[in-house]
């Protein structure tokens, strides 16, 4: 009997463990669709748009935000960096507060030109299987 016990403690202790380790069903793309809609909602007013695919994705200096805080439809900001050593043109590309990479290079002077205008940014799509990209979409007003 004290060893039917002792098994029964050790497979109600497995279970629990193993229990508070395993995700709920996923809502992310629940989630996703919401914030999809809302954004739609929200860029009536900003009728163009300009997409870039984000340069340095790949860089081990990004890889924690962008496999760990990026979603698609995250809004994000873009910074220029005029004291950049490598480019005075470049722009950040930030995401809740971290990096998650930069403008191309051959793109920096278009985008200059729309983020002096209102605008809204985000991540449209984020791939982190395979090859990483990340792909922003900027809607902005006349």
């Amino acid at each position: 009997m004290g060893t039917f016990l002792i098994i029964l403690i050790i497979a109600f202790v497995i279970f629990m463990i193993i229990g508070a380790t395993t995700k709920p069903p996923s809502t992310e793309k629940v989630n996703n669709n919401v914030k999809r809609k809302e954004i739609e909602i929200n860029l009536k007013e900003f009728p163009n748009e300009y997409t870039f695919s984000v340069k340095g994705v790949h860089l081990s200096d990004y890889s924690y935000p962008i496999f760990n805080i990026c979603k698609e439809f995250d809004l994000i900001t873009l910074v220029p960096e005029p004291d950049n050593s490598f480019d005075s043109d470049a722009i950040k590309v930030v995401n809740s507060g971290w990096d998650i990479g930069y403008v191309p290079a051959e793109e920096t002077y278009e985008v200059h030109q729309i983020i002096k205008k209102e605008n809204i940014s985000y991540i449209e799509t984020l791939n982190i299987s395979g090859y990483i990209s990340v792909i922003v979409k900027i809607r902005y007003k006349n």
